[in-house]
């Protein structure tokens, strides 16, 4: 798995012109909604896109609007970006999956899933 950056572009998918981060903390909502029909579409387009699981993933279980949370579908989301994943895990994709199962109130895997991002080892940056 490679994670370059926690950003994914998804300005070539048509009718959603905007680049969502991870850190952006002030996303509008109707962005967002639009962002997650995106990712969707990203998922859609290449089932084997990591990094449009895992984005999406982490805005369903974090999202600040209740309404665009889902965290069971968030979990589904993680866990295949895991599946999907070849060699060790990134620590970004432990933390969606912890978030995602700590939304959808599987607080065990939650915490376990914390653990483990806390303690793999650091990831290169480029």
């Amino acid at each position: 798995m490679t994670f370059e950056t926690n950003t994914l572009n998804i300005c070539d998918i048509p009718d959603v012109p905007l680049m969502i981060t991870r850190e952006s903390g002030c996303r509008e909502t109707s962005e967002d909604a639009h962002a997650i029909a995106a990712y969707a579409q990203a998922i859609q387009a290449n089932p084997l896109n990591i990094d449009a699981y895992v984005a999406l993933a982490w805005l369903l279980a974090t999202h600040p609007d209740e309404r665009l949370r889902d965290g069971k579908r968030a979990v589904v989301l993680a866990q295949k970006a895991l599946a999907l994943e070849s060699g060790p895990t990134h620590p970004s994709l432990m933390e969606t999956l912890a978030a995602a199962h700590a939304e959808a109130g599987y607080f065990e895997e939650a915490v376990y899933w914390r653990t483990e991002s806390l303690s793999a080892p650091p990831t290169p940056t480029a």
